[in-house]
């Protein structure tokens, strides 16, 4: 009896200090360490499949025709991107805009972000990526293309696009993951740059019932040649009558 006993505590005994041992394992393990960031616009360019960072900055880089810029507002590392949302599909966003002698098509992709990388609560993301066609100088830089789809706050770096945010410019932020972002619907605004007769949504003008201004004297006229010709013809056939 002694012995089973015995034998019960020494394996006990054994199981509790392997799980001490375990646990003593676990606390010492790394943990995730957070990273240095920064929550900023990010200027990207749409290589033909993938999002990639720009390789100069928007006042230094001039884009080509058929280049499609993306600018994404997040919490980000320089090892972890965040693009916009969205493709950068160039023949959907300029499909409605042709070519023109001296100028150049690009379009612009702007993605707020999400709340959660949001400055401040007061501060709120449209919830959408926007894509916007500009016919511009062949000249233009991305800035210039930039300031032509909205107003721009800048201090050195492109601190707030169209309002968003309201203030601050770059904060450092500390990052312990980075979220995996889904993918949103493009939304096609109206292209930038081009007669409004081009825009689509206002159409050509519709054809009515109604004669022009130039064709309704002509009308008019023809009917009363025809009322006064057959006047004429009435009264004729009446004196021939009472000639008889």
């Amino acid at each position: 009896m002694n012995r089973t006993i015995a034998h019960a505590r020494r394996a006990l005994l054994a199981v509790i200090v392997a799980v001490a041992a375990l646990a003593g394992v676990i606390a010492q393990a790394p943990q995730a360490a957070a990273e240095d960031g920064y929550r900023y616009w990010a200027y990207y360019q749409w290589d033909g499949s993938k999002w990639a960072y720009a390789q100069k900055a928007a006042d230094g880089l001039t884009p080509a025709d058929g280049t499609v810029e993306g600018w994404r507002f997040a919490q980000a590392t320089s090892n972890t991107p965040r693009v916009p949302r969205a493709a950068g599909d160039f023949n959907q966003i300029c499909a409605d805009v042709q070519p023109a002698e001296g100028k150049k098509r690009v379009a612009v992709v702007i993605d707020q972000g999400t709340p959660e990388d949001a400055p401040s609560p007061a501060d709120k993301p449209n919830g959408e990526v926007q894509g916007t066609c500009v016919l511009i100088e062949s000249d233009a830089t991305g800035a210039a293309v930039l300031d032509k789809v909205a107003p721009v706050r800048k201090e050195k770096l492109t601190c707030g696009i169209d309002g968003y945010p309201a203030d601050g410019c770059g904060g450092a932020v500390q990052i312990n993951s980075t979220p995996v972002d889904a993918t949103l619907p493009l939304t096609v605004q109206n292209p930038v740059g081009v007669s409004q007769d081009f825009v689509p949504g206002n159409g050509s003008p519709q054809a009515t019932n109604q004669p022009t201004s130039a064709t309704g004297p002509i009308v008019v006229g023809a009917v009363i040649v025809v009322a006064l010709a057959g006047g004429a013809l009435l009264l004729t056939r009446r004196n021939k009558k009472t000639q008889v």
